[in-house]
């Protein structure tokens, strides 16, 4: 059987869906995505996750993997830190048709993103224990799961789709709609 070969020109995390990701040049890979992937969200008031698509100023948090946790930059506010561990309270969230138990990372926190946002909101982590499984149509095995990627533990994105023009500025966030669509 022939082989194709593949080159990876560039590689990317985003601990917080929806913030600026990370360029790597390594991850350590899990069954349900790269280690620190998307393992945080934002979800509003009513546990509906919040995206770029939506939301184009959350392109405009920064991050940063430190020994401590997540370190989260935006504008006009100070740095704050998420830590590993989650230590607030256990909700339900909503991400697509998904819904699971996610850890508020604490009150402080969630009071720091929602005067970024300027709306009450959250950032949690998901539950210890909680599985979201992968979209029954495209799974492998019954025990395929993700975090709060959009459906695939390991999204990735072809040179051709990545070499389309950024959308003009929106909220001060560039916002890329071919990537957002895979990022969010």
């Amino acid at each position: 059987m022939e082989q194709s070969a593949y080159n990876v020109h560039s590689l990317y995390i985003y601990p917080l869906k929806s913030a600026k990701g990370i360029q790597v040049t390594q991850a350590e890979a899990f069954p349900e995505g790269f280690k620190h992937d998307r393992e945080w969200m934002v979800i509003d008031s009513k546990g509906k996750f919040m995206s770029q698509r939506l939301h184009p100023k959350m392109g405009s948090i920064k991050t940063a993997i430190t020994p401590e946790g997540v370190t989260l930059s935006a504008p006009d506010l100070p740095e704050i830190i998420i830590p590993f561990e989650a230590e607030g309270e256990v909700k339900e969230g909503i991400i697509w048709d998904d819904k699971c138990q996610v850890q508020e990372v604490s009150r402080g926190h969630s009071d720091w993103i929602s005067t970024f946002m300027g709306e009450k909101c959250s950032i949690v982590r998901m539950k210890k224990g909680e599985i979201r499984l992968v979209d029954p149509r495209y799974k492998v095995t019954d025990q395929d799961n993700t975090l709060f990627v959009d459906g695939f533990p390991l999204p990735l994105c072809c040179d051709s789709l990545s070499e389309r023009p950024l959308d003009a500025n929106r909220d001060g966030a560039r916002y890329d709609p071919i990537q957002a669509q895979y990022r969010d």
